[in-house]
């Protein structure tokens, strides 16, 4: 269940799948829940109804390159800047209108530093998106 195309998804995944395929496991190895358009689509539901126009998508830092290309084609989806946590601050001095919405899964170490400064909870928090994601889970071969 990861949400970007970083290390843990390109890297990590897929060295614990050759390990365990050598261990004579079956495995299917899906996309990470990022790369799932529908996913977005539930996530960009929730937000025209929720979130309010000045707020600006959160994501955890993720090393340049394919996460630059990514994060860029998910902006214009979404309709709104992304900025990287740790890029944050400095963004919110140049922009003080701008509201915090944390895109992450479950609560972590961004969502509680941003805490009370952010209307938008975890996307599981929101019961559109958690009962999506099910509907989506469920749905897989």
């Amino acid at each position: 269940m990861l949400l970007w195309p970083g290390a843990h998804a390109r890297v990590d995944v897929p060295m614990i799948r050759r390990r365990l395929v050598r261990e004579g496991q079956s495995l299917t190895l899906l996309p990470f829940l990022g790369a799932w358009t529908s996913w977005w689509s539930l996530v960009a539901q929730a937000l025209q109804v929720h979130a309010s126009t000045t707020g600006v998508l959160i994501h955890h830092p993720l090393r340049p390159g394919l996460a630059d290309r990514f994060l860029a084609q998910l902006s214009v989806r979404m309709g709104r800047p992304l900025v990287p946590f740790d890029q944050w601050p400095e963004y919110q001095r140049l922009h003080p209108e701008a509201q915090p919405l944390t895109l992450a899964l479950a609560p972590n170490r961004m969502t509680e530093s941003l805490g009370e400064a952010g209307e938008w909870p975890p996307l599981l928090d929101h019961p559109l998106i958690r009962q999506g994601l099910i509907d989506l889970l469920v749905s897989l071969p």
